[in-house]
């Protein structure tokens, strides 16, 4: 499964590894530093969803299938439109271009 359970979390789920799929999946590349949770990239590289490469990291095809099939992508993508009335699966230009630095 892409996204881990966490019973700390309210959602029930470690909202990191939500957070660095989005990232990853809007964005395309992203290096090393600007990554929001490591350790959540550590997790996706370890079950094959991600890979990583001289401190870049995509996601993989399974990666990609895994993130738009989970019913927890899309609640996450509903709240964050809700919220910020933004689509999470896109992002911008200089987004992605800060991702990238």
């Amino acid at each position: 499964m892409i996204y881990r359970k966490n019973k700390r979390a309210s959602n029930g789920w470690n909202n990191g590894d939500i957070d660095v799929a989005f990232q990853l999946f809007s964005c395309g590349m992203v290096w090393d530093g600007n990554l929001t949770s490591k350790s959540s990239r550590d997790h996706l590289v370890e079950v094959g969803y991600a890979v990583r490469h001289e401190g870049m990291q995509s996601l993989t095809g399974k990666g990609i299938i895994a993130f738009l099939l989970h019913f927890r992508t899309w609640i996450s993508a509903f709240n964050r439109w809700r919220l910020w009335r933004k689509n999470s699966f896109v992002a911008s230009p200089e987004k992605i271009k800060n991702a990238m630095r």
